[in-house]
């Protein structure tokens, strides 16, 4: 039995990542989608659901955008 080959993830570059960043901000109407707070693009932060580390994705669907006191770095 040959066991199925893992998937190919969705990594982005700095610069795909920021646009990422941009277009969630942009769906979130500048709030954190946690909390709710209306917060700048510079305190905005992206959460994975599933994350990089367990093979989630960088996609829009995989992240949830919030502030940095609801996802601190």
């Amino acid at each position: 039995m040959v066991a199925d080959p893992k998937p190919v993830r969705i990594i982005l570059s700095s610069a795909d990542y920021t646009k990422l960043r941009h277009a969630v901000y942009q769906r979130a109407y500048g709030c954190c989608e946690i909390c709710y707070r209306g917060v700048s693009f510079n305190e905005f932060s992206l959460h994975h659901k599933k994350s990089r580390g367990a093979g989630g994705d960088d996609t829009e669907e995989n992240t949830v955008g919030c502030c940095l006191q609801c996802h601190p770095d």
